[in-house]
């Protein structure tokens, strides 16, 4: 059994050339022992056959923006459920990194999650 995570998000490539992006889901969580960790979880569109009756359109893997435009559309994580159980979850971050390792960072305070 395991969550799925999923967020809207608007992307701006503001650059005068086309631009690669990947995007990572990191989740900071407070152990049993209070101490602070984090998991990296990248963006999977083949989640989104998991939703029943859904007319959501995930990004590609590997997002691909025009020169000078922005695109909005849904991120798809997979949490394992097992893993946070025991853990309070603190923060998700979205991280949107293009091929020149620029960054970008958003934190979510809520990120809808399914049951599958």
């Amino acid at each position: 059994m395991h969550l799925l995570l999923e967020h809207s998000i608007s992307i701006n490539n503001q650059s005068d050339n086309s631009n690669s992006f990947k995007a990572i889901l990191e989740i900071e969580f407070i152990r049993s022992d209070n101490s602070v960790a984090r998991v990296l979880l990248e963006h999977n569109p083949n989640l989104v056959t998991e939703i029943s009756k859904n007319d959501l359109t995930p990004y590609e893997k590997d997002i691909r923006l025009e020169e000078k435009s922005i695109s909005t559309s849904w991120l798809f994580f997979e949490e394992p459920k097992d893993n946070f159980e025991s853990y309070r979850i603190e923060k998700y971050k979205i991280r949107i990194i293009d091929v020149q390792e620029n960054e970008k960072q958003l934190e979510a305070l809520f990120i809808k999650s399914i049951q599958v």
